[in-house]
């Protein structure tokens, strides 16, 4: 069984961590959120062609985790869409000799990836199939894959990943706002070196206090030093030996003051091209890594631990 954390004072929750039907509540999604959802599904398009998506596939095959994607196929799983309703980005499985070997998330034209993982895509339980929206599949950012299911008072929203109904109020999104044009100008790694994925410390033993303090800080950078947007903390681990022995943090506030995401940095791959940064849901740390794109809008949050020393 997952462990339990949760802190009333903050209305905070980890993912990973479990809530009891007493505290969840039903998402109070606005008419218009619901409206702009419909109208896109009823205007679907074809998915994009998977062959703009597969020349991804020969950059993360360079990652040694992952040299098995090499020659992988793309199978299109659904379209994803921001909190307000638009298309927001394009989820796929990707197949070895028909055997599923992970998935992926690109943008709706295809040209970047927000996350991948060993982990096949999420899906609904059984007994709650018949109550999802066809087409009312969310990605709000790492770990919040969300669908609407139709309940008693109206619309909830579901994590596929943790199994949880999640809290009312306004969904924020991690994805940035426009995708940047060039990839020279954003959240590029310049040097062109060889991929190479480093291990960050773990700080054994504090994983829950050190969770606690980073979802405090509401996934805001604060200009304090251990608090950083994660492109420049990326960047800077990459600069920086020492760096490497300090356990940290990925959060952001996707429900402000109710639902804090809050994952551990395993590990910052580079692809010699793009940062990408390994996240571990503390509660659950034999699950496969989740790697996301440094792009997103999340923050970094260096926690002081024996380990580090």
């Amino acid at each position: 069984m997952q462990k339990k954390l949760w802190t009333s004072a903050l209305a905070l929750l980890l993912v990973g961590g479990t809530v009891t039907a007493a505290m969840a509540e039903p998402f109070s999604s606005t008419p218009a959120t619901a409206q702009v959802l419909v109208q896109e599904a009823s205007r679907s398009q074809p998915p994009l062609d998977t062959r703009v998506v597969s020349l991804h596939l020969l950059e993360l095959a360079e990652l040694a985790d992952f040299s098995d994607w090499r020659g992988a196929e793309l199978s299109w799983v659904r379209t994803l869409h921001r909190p307000t309703g638009e298309r927001a980005a394009v989820l796929w499985e990707v197949r070895q000799e028909g055997q599923v070997v992970g998935s992926l998330v690109s943008s709706t034209d295809g040209t970047h990836v927000y996350e991948f993982t060993r982990r096949p895509a999420p899906v609904l339980p059984p007994e709650l199939r018949a109550r999802a929206h066809p087409d009312g599949h969310i990605y709000s950012g790492p770990m919040m894959h969300l669908v609407y299911l139709q309940g008693a008072e109206g619309l909830e929203l579901y994590n596929l990943l943790t199994g949880e109904f999640l809290p009312s109020g306004e969904l924020r999104s991690a994805l940035p706002d426009s995708v940047p044009a060039s990839d020279a100008t954003y959240a590029t790694k310049p040097s062109g070196n060889a991929a190479v994925e480093r291990r960050v410390a773990d700080g054994s033993g504090t994983l829950d206090g050190g969770a606690l303090l980073a979802a405090g800080h509401s996934g805001q950078p604060d200009n304090k030093q251990n608090v950083q947007p994660l492109h420049a903390f990326l960047t800077e681990l990459a600069d920086v030996d020492a760096s490497w022995r300090i356990p940290s943090y990925v959060t952001y506030d996707a429900i402000p003051d109710k639902l804090f995401v809050t994952c551990q940095l395993a590990a910052v791959a580079d692809t010699g091209r793009h940062l990408f940064a390994a996240l571990r849901d503390p509660f659950a740390p034999v699950a496969p890594l989740v790697y996301i794109d440094s792009r997103l809008g999340v923050s970094a949050v260096r926690v002081s631990s024996p380990s580090a020393q």
